[in-house]
């Protein structure tokens, strides 16, 4: 029988050894396991973290993206307002002509009505002396035509 009990005691022994294994072996997993999710709660908190950065960042880049493209459409209106206003610039540049024709024109037309004027009113101060000529004062407050006065006193050198 001791041996039996000696197995008996080996096997209990074995028995026990393996349940404390078994135990100490779970208990190692189950530590090792709240570590690991431990650890993966740490890391999905940092990589929550992270993606709450990214979507800032990411937002941030939006905003300017849009500042950006509004930008563009401003830059792309004026380029459009500076492009109709490159297409009036040769009608422009054609009314500028045809006004420097008429001021050409015009100024022809002065200098001619100037020597025209020039003209009449060398005429008239010839008239004027004319008239001046042809009107003489004679005593006794009246005027004479100057070609009856001239007569006049043709006919008195005449008989003198």
């Amino acid at each position: 029988m001791d041996v039996f009990v000696w197995i008996l005691f080996a096997l209990m022994g074995g028995g026990v050894g393996a349940g404390l294994t078994s135990f100490l072996i779970r208990e190692k997993i189950r530590k090792e396991g709240e570590q690991e999710k431990l650890e993966r709660e740490a890391e999905r908190l940092g990589l929550s973290d992270q993606i709450q950065e990214l979507k800032v960042k990411m937002n941030g880049v939006r905003e300017e993206g849009k500042r950006y493209w509004d930008q563009l459409q401003d830059e792309k209106k004026k380029c459009g307002e500076a492009e109709k206003n490159i297409l009036i610039i040769p009608g422009l540049e054609k009314n500028i002509a045809q006004q420097k024709e008429q001021i050409a024109e015009l100024t022809q037309q002065r200098d001619e009505c100037e020597s025209k004027f020039s003209g009449l009113e060398e005429a008239l101060a010839k008239e004027k002396q004319d008239f001046e000529d042809c009107l003489i004062f004679v005593h006794g407050s009246h005027f004479l035509p100057g070609s009856v006065v001239r007569n006049l006193m043709r006919q008195a050198e005449d008989t003198e």
